[in-house]
């Protein structure tokens, strides 16, 4: 448009040239006139063109105003894109399990012993509670999946929540378990367990979504990574479970840590360790995953129980692993840690925080070498209950392990004898922010347990499915417990930062397990069409 325009204004100024002087290459001017008329037609035609020109120009002007021409400059265009919510999908991974049968035979095959009684909550909608595929053969009872379904556009998604208890006394395995209903993932760290003479840990993969899971588990022990074969490449079907025994990749290793990698469908995966001591049945737990390599593993509800007892029993054959101990693992590079491979020791500080608030933390710091498993004794501490933090520089995992103990007859005089006993492990729990929803199921005597590594108080609102609403104080840098009922829920809100478990204490009965936050929900996507 605007080349015409100067096209046009060109021409005009050309045809206002006087006719009367002559022009260059016109030639000589003649007496009857022609030249002068050769030259009224060149200037005639140059006129014709320019207004053919100015023509153009208006008619190009005037289809402007009609014909819709992009306009630069403005921004993009978008549009927001909201996904469709997914159902949230817990994993409650079912009973205590035994290898073999109760004649001994079939020890590859597991067995699962009674059922686990499980409790499930939301804050909308219903959940629902499905078995899984059952493992090894058709009278198992199968591990099974907790699941809500998503509400409507633009509700909020709620929370969910679930969590199994289970007591068992058949042969050699005599005890109480109880766990959380996870939620699946990519990676799991699995601190606890033992294969050591008359102690079997099994490792419990479930693969809730609809595709195979492609599964690879590493294991670290005492004296550093075990080669063993048979690790990688460990298929779990769509909707099914597979029970693998440590000892059969690692046997003979006191304090094993075992990291696993899952490809295709996300699993959830648990320790099941029972123990017997001298034929005697030594207890039964089942241990969900800690938290993952970190600068501050944080366990709370740590159960030290009756200090006497212990001290009885770790005197008699066989009980000698009886006592408290903190399991640490700095994981090397190759370990998918942060020490590097064959780094020099690390400094590691670990803070017991009484939970009772009378009495100050107690810190120790010791080096921990990268890549070998190593149990710190503290049964030295009064009975009651800490959170244990474990802070360095670099990532650590860490879990503790707890027994209970009765006792008959007379320790001073050599007639002491164990009536009964268990143990628990209490792994690092995960950090929850601004609320939260635990069930607690079925159990003697549990315990709700919140832990503060932040700088200011946090007041925590209480509300119970049954009963009245309460609030709590956890002071900064400490923690609090407070008595729980079995077979209810409660939902912890309006505080930025915690740390959350549940712990069981009864006779010959010990438990524990953490609360996990909830799934990520999607977010608004803004996707953009074009650009200005």
């Amino acid at each position: 448009m605007t080349d015409r325009e100067d096209g046009a204004d060109v021409l005009g100024e050309q045809d206002a040239a006087p006719v009367s002087e002559p022009m260059q290459g016109a030639g000589p001017s003649h007496p009857d006139g022609s030249g002068m008329t050769r030259r009224l037609a060149l200037v005639g035609a140059r006129s014709a063109i320019g207004l053919i020109g100015v023509a153009t120009a208006v008619v190009a002007v005037a289809a402007a105003t009609w014909l819709p021409i992009p306009v630069l400059g403005t921004g993009p265009a978008s549009t927001v894109v909201t996904p469709v919510a997914a159902t949230q999908l817990r994993i409650c991974p079912g009973p205590v399990l035994q290898l073999g049968d109760d004649t001994g035979q079939e020890a590859t095959t597991a067995n699962s012993l009674g059922r686990a009684t499980v409790v499930r909550s939301s804050t909308q909608g219903t959940p629902a509670l499905e078995d899984m595929d059952a493992t090894g053969n058709e009278s198992n009872v199968p591990s099974q999946r907790l699941s809500l379904p998503p509400g409507e556009a633009g509700d909020d998604p709620g929370l969910l929540a679930g969590s199994q208890s289970q007591y068992v006394e058949t042969g050699d395995d005599v005890g109480f378990a109880a766990t959380d209903c996870a939620t699946p993932s990519a990676e799991s760290w699995l601190v606890g367990g033992s294969t050591v003479t008359g102690r079997t840990t099994l490792i419990a993969l479930n693969n809730p979504s609809k595709v195979s899971s492609t599964v690879s588990i590493t294991v670290y022990s005492e004296t550093g990574p075990v080669s063993a074969a048979g690790t990688d490449g460990i298929v779990v079907p769509p909707g099914g479970q597979r029970i693998l025994s440590l000892a059969g990749f690692a046997p003979g290793i006191a304090s094993p840590v075992v990291r696993v990698v899952s490809t295709g469908g996300q699993v959830t995966a648990n320790l099941q360790q029972s123990i017997v001591r001298t034929l005697a049945p030594g207890g039964v737990d089942l241990l969900g995953a800690s938290t993952r390599p970190s600068t501050l593993t944080v366990i709370p509800g740590v159960i030290i129980t009756d200090h006497d007892a212990i001290a009885a029993a770790a005197g008699i054959e066989g009980y000698q692993d009886i006592g408290a101990v903190l399991r640490m693992f700095v994981p090397d590079a190759a370990a998918g840690g942060d020490a590097g491979s064959g780094s020099s020791p690390v400094p590691v500080t670990v803070t017991a925080i009484p939970e009772d608030g009378a009495s100050p933390a107690v810190s120790t710091t010791l080096d921990i070498d990268p890549g070998v498993v190593a149990d710190l004794p503290f049964d030295d501490f009064a009975s009651g209950e800490y959170t244990i933090t474990v802070s360095s520089e670099v990532g650590v995992v860490a879990a503790a392990r707890t027994s209970i103990v009765s006792i008959a007859g007379d320790a001073a005089a050599g007639t002491a004898r164990v009536r009964s006993t268990d143990f628990a492990w209490f792994v690092g729990a995960p950090e929850l922010r601004d609320r939260a929803l635990v069930s607690i199921a079925p159990g003697p005597s549990p315990l709700l347990h919140l832990a503060n590594t932040g700088t200011k108080d946090a007041v925590v609102t209480i509300e119970a499915t049954a009963g009245a609403s309460d609030t709590v104080t956890v002071p900064a840098g400490g923690a609090v417990s407070m008595p729980a009922t079995a077979g209810r829920s409660y939902l912890l809100a309006e505080f930025d930062s915690l740390r959350v478990a549940v712990t069981y204490r009864g006779d010959g009965r010990l438990a524990g397990f953490v609360v996990r936050p909830q799934e990520r929900v999607s977010q608004p996507v803004t996707v953009y069409r074009q650009y200005g």
